[in-house]
């Protein structure tokens, strides 16, 4: 098994602890996907925790999740030469605009990251971006 999908499993910030925990020794997966569950800002710092040692993980999908922030870890992360992450996908969670700026900003020196997915459901008017 090289991919672990949990589609609405009722997945929190919790559970990404847990299994963030099994993943730091776990050198199969590559892929996490984690599609319409209930994780926040803090299951994906929980889930970033295991990139820093599990380098076989390349593919993290969080779509349709309640993320509203992209945590300091992940920004630092993506910053690293060790960043293995080459899939991205954080489509339709309520990000905030600061935080697909930051999220834009770490990018500029990754050199990793083949895909990034950001479907956003805008709210305000652009030019309050």
């Amino acid at each position: 098994m090289q991919a672990l999908v949990l589609e609405d499993a009722g997945v929190s910030d919790e559970g990404a602890l847990s299994l963030s925990i099994g993943l730091q020794s776990n050198p199969v997966l590559h892929s996490i996907q984690l599609p319409r569950n209930i994780l926040t800002t803090t299951g994906l710092e929980n889930l970033v925790d295991c990139l820093d040692v599990n380098f076989n993980l390349t593919d993290l999908s969080l779509p349709y999740n309640d993320v509203t922030d992209i945590p300091a870890s992940l920004l630092a992360y993506l910053k690293t030469e060790t960043c293995t992450l080459r899939r991205l996908c954080l489509d339709f969670n309520p990000l905030k605009p600061t935080a697909v700026a930051n999220l834009l900003n770490s990018l500029l020196q990754n050199k990793s990251l083949l895909s990034l997915s950001l479907i956003l459901e805008v709210s305000m008017p652009m030019q309050n971006w």
